[in-house]
Order: structure tokens, then C-alpha cells, then sequence
């Protein structure tokens, strides 16, 4: 996965370099909830029981990825996946109070309504999909 465009003999506009910025910072929020999902409320079980919490941070890892390169179908299936996400926290959240699904709804609040709604992203992910 490269991080910088394919250069096609333009450089990028400003809001395609904001848009990066932010997706790079919403694919790092995701993947620090995602580890600390994993990590902190997962302490106390058994090893094999942890196999769904990496394979949802290989879905994840796999999920970034396909974002990256542009797709339209992907960007809005990671959006959900997000606000589904969301969601499993506050209703963990108000089931039983915990202060780690207060950090994780907020995350995902946050990372969700950064890559649904950001000019920049979409302008960013269509040159993606444009320079290949």
C-alpha cells in the first residue's frame, strides 16, 4: 500500500492532501479502538477466543486497504461498518456502564463522521480511483 498518488504529472490539490491527512487519521483512530478493542476487552479470556477479534482487525487492515485505492462501494461499506460499531458501544455503554465503551463510541463517532462526511476524502478517494 503506498501512501503518497501515483504521480500522473500533477501534483495533488489542496484539498486532496487534507482529505489524505484525514483519512490517514481516520484509519489510525480506527485501528488503535479496533487494538484496544482487542487488547483491553479481551484481558481475562482464553487465546482461542481472541481469534474474532484479530480476524475483525484483519477485516479491518483488509477494509483500510480497499478504501485507499478509491472505491466508492468500500468507502461507504467502511462508513457503516464504523457507525455500526458506534452503535455496538453506546448500546454495550448504556447495557453496562463501562468507561472503556465511552472511549471506543467516541472513536468511532468520531472516525465515522470524518470519513462519511468530508469533502476532502471524497475528492481524495476519487483521484485515487481516477490515477489508476
Amino acid at each position: 500500500m503506498e501512501f503518497a498518488p501515483k504521480s500522473s504529472g500533477s501534483e495533488m490539490t489542496k484539498t486532496e492532501k487534507r482529505g489524505r491527512n484525514l483519512l490517514l487519521f481516520v484509519f489510525a483512530l480506527t485501528i488503535v479502538a479496533d487494538v484496544f478493542l482487542t487488547v483491553v476487552l479481551g484481558q481475562g479470556k482464553r487465546f482461542d477466543e481472541m481469534w474474532r477479534s484479530l480476524g475483525r482487525n484483519c477485516l479491518t487492515l483488509g477494509g483500510i486497504y480497499v478504501v485507499w485505492t478509491g472505491l466508492s462501494w468500500a468507502h461507504w461499506l467502511m462508513v457503516a461498518m464504523i457507525f455500526f460499531a458506534c452503535f455496538t458501544a453506546v448500546w454495550f455503554l448504556i447495557a453496562r456502564f463501562q468507561p472503556q465503551f465511552v472511549f471506543l463510541a467516541v472513536a468511532f463517532l468520531t472516525a465515522g463522521r470524518i470519513l462519511a462526511f468530508s469533502k476532502g476524502i471524497t475528492t481524495f478517494l476519487t483521484s485515487q480511483q481516477n490515477r489508476k
